[in-house]
């Protein structure tokens, strides 16, 4: 069977959705009343480790695919898809600081003196070591990288594989 790394994304939520109920029935199985009829503890308990042990192989399976899976991207060459999703992190974080600097957050509660606020002849203020324009061209720049990553990793990760060299159980998207 060919898989994706859609599909084990959506494997692992479904199964951990299935183990948030069985974790929910188990629960509200450890009181009965009288004649209330509840599943034993044990066949719960049982059902918890099968899930666990299912979404354990899926994650395994979804590194080993992230692992094999390569793709090129333009100025990091050809890389795994793992390190691909590792980078968006570092390469989102250099956007936000050119960002911050075109469009700074202001204090609300403050009067942000500035250069251009405030008159005192004998006052030096530090002058800015950017202009708006090359903030925001760099700005531009690191997006574009960002953009061009996660494209390649949307791409990559519908490239199928075959499930055997993923050491999957194809009964786990039965």
């Amino acid at each position: 069977m060919k898989v994706n790394g859609y599909m084990l994304r959506e494997s692992i939520k479904r199964y951990n959705l299935e183990l948030q109920v069985a974790k929910n029935l188990f629960n509200s199985s450890t009181v009965k009343f009288e004649k209330e009829e509840k599943p034993a503890l044990a066949d719960i308990s049982a059902k918890i480790y099968q899930l666990e042990f299912a979404i354990v192989n899926l994650q395994s399976a979804l590194s080993t695919y992230n692992a094999v899976t390569k793709i090129s991207v333009e100025g990091l060459g050809d890389i795994s898809l793992l390190k691909a999703v590792k980078l968006i992190g570092p390469l989102e974080r250099m956007e936000l600081i050119w960002r911050k600097l075109v469009a700074p957050k202001r204090d609300r509660y403050s009067r942000n003196e500035d250069e251009a606020t405030v008159r005192n002849a004998n006052s030096e203020y530090a002058q800015k070591t950017f202009t708006v324009e090359e903030a925001t061209e760099q700005t531009k720049t690191w997006a574009g990288r960002v953009t061009r990553l996660r494209a390649a990793i949307a791409t990559m990760n519908a490239s199928m594989v075959d499930s055997e060299e993923l050491g999957l159980d194809v009964k786990l998207f039965e």
